[in-house]
């Protein structure tokens, strides 16, 4: 794992269904937040950085800056990206709603 990479993983809700999010733990991590969405289950990742994935959204924010926007579909794929982003993997959150 980078250093610029580091989220912790906590356990939150979805209109009222069991989540989680992943927030940044460092000052100059890439990513702003990543959500969970257990009623599509896609992992919505929101970034400082933009890579060249065509399905990419883009928001600004209050500042200026403008922030990237990924979806994760995939179980595995969801999971490997917490494997290498979390410090706090694995998380008992995980096991119940994944």
């Amino acid at each position: 794992m980078d250093n610029t990479s580091k989220m912790l993983i906590y356990s939150s809700e979805w209109n009222g269904q069991p989540s989680f999010r992943l927030i940044p733990i460092i000052d100059n991590c890439q990513f702003i937040e990543v959500i969970y969405n257990p009623e599509d289950n896609i992992l919505a990742v929101i970034s400082k950085i933009k890579t060249n994935i065509p399905s990419v959204k883009t928001k600004e924010g209050e500042n200026g800056e403008v922030f990237y926007e990924y979806y994760i579909e995939s179980k595995k794929d969801i999971l490997d990206f917490i494997k290498t982003v979390a410090v706090n993997y694995p998380h008992p959150i995980l096991e119940e709603v994944l």
